[in-house]
């Protein structure tokens, strides 16, 4: 009884990398994004629109501003790990991008 070396070879690319691709890119673009948001709610509180209710979450811009930080860097990270392959990053990309897609995609700047 001889046993037979198998030969493994590697996985040919599927039409899914490139999707991968994108969204690994749209996700560390929407971190920035979302980054750069919380620090100018950080340094200059005053560029965002309140209505005459406030805030839906009664929160200071301090406070909403590290929220955006910490969740752009998150966000950036998971761009990251879904180029790597990793599962976590790909759960996370399915709950976070749709919602922050449109968020950014609607900004309610501050009008002089």
């Amino acid at each position: 009884m001889t046993q037979r070396a198998e030969t493994e070879y590697p996985a040919e690319p599927t039409g899914w990398v490139g999707w991968i691709i994108f969204a690994g890119t749209m996700l560390v673009i929407l971190g920035i994004f979302h980054a750069i948001q919380g620090l100018v709610a950080l340094f200059n509180d005053s560029v965002y629109l309140v209505g005459p209710k406030g805030l839906v979450i009664n929160v200071d811009y301090t406070a909403w501003g590290w929220i955006h930080l910490i969740g752009g860097i998150i966000v950036v990270l998971a761009g990251v790990a879904l180029f790597a392959g990793k599962m976590w990053a790909r759960i996370l990309a399915v709950i976070v991008h749709p919602r922050d897609a449109k968020q950014i995609a609607t900004p309610e700047p501050k009008k002089p």
